[in-house]
């Protein structure tokens, strides 16, 4: 059961825009390209959302949204490591929202809320570097729900492009090559932490690109809860 507490002020998660800008058709994440920018736009410049009534400055960002890091390690016939920050571009999940808030923020894009169904995502993880466009992002293949991704610890399953599956995650990546890479074999993302103060984990998977070179994607990451008002310290 969601917590029932005072109308929050709000701001669409900037991972949001991950999902609109980076997804292919039927909302499978593409393959990696060169030079892609599958890298969620901030909240501040494109996917801020307007304050809802009563509510103050929606450019306001969450309570612990600054919090936290990632690393991501490519080995094989390329060899590249990145860090990255928390924050709102880095996670997102409709667990870290009240009810009133996923309410207000259903009918800012348009809608109306659906129970049961994510409004922003069941979750988003985003490792983007801070000082290039390598990216790897980490979203649950179409039409996973609170009941295939419950919160808390789990370990999932990264998919081949073509073979998705409901409780499964789907990955968009950037290595910075000029070839188009692919996941080739399933991978792993282990959630060892899912709770009110943040999220912690590793994932790894194996990608093959068009010239035949391959690739083992490795990391981590440890960031803190983006909500605003069931966040924890």
């Amino acid at each position: 059961m969601r917590l029932d507490l005072p109308r929050p002020r709000l701001v669409i998660p900037a991972t949001l825009m991950l999902i609109l800008a980076a997804c292919g058709p039927g909302g499978e994440a593409e393959p990696s390209t060169a030079g892609a920018t599958a890298t969620p736009v901030a909240a501040a410049s494109v996917g801020e959302a307007a304050p809802s009534e009563g509510s103050g400055d929606a450019s306001e960002e969450p309570t612990g949204s600054s919090g936290g890091s990632c690393e991501v390690e490519v080995t094989g016939d390329v060899s590249t490591t990145w860090e990255g920050s928390g924050g709102s571009s880095a996670v997102s999940t409709d667990y870290w929202y009240t009810d009133e808030e996923l309410d207000d923020a259903a009918a800012i894009l348009g809608g109306t809320r659906t129970e049961g169904e994510p409004v922003y995502s069941v979750l988003i993880v985003n490792c983007k570097s801070s000082a290039s466009t390598q990216n790897v992002s980490l979203l649950p293949a179409a039409g996973s729900g609170f009941d295939d991704i419950p919160y808390g610890e789990g370990t999932y399953a990264i998919s081949v492009p073509g073979e998705p599956g409901s409780g499964v995650f789907t990955t968009i990546f950037a290595v910075d090559t000029e070839s188009v890479f692919a996941v080739s074999s399933p991978g792993e993302l282990n959630l060892t932490k899912f709770d009110e103060t943040g999220i912690t984990g590793t994932f790894s998977f194996q990608a093959t690109a068009s010239d035949a070179r391959e690739i083992t994607v490795s990391g981590s990451f440890d960031f803190a809860c983006t909500g605003r008002s069931v966040c924890a310290p």
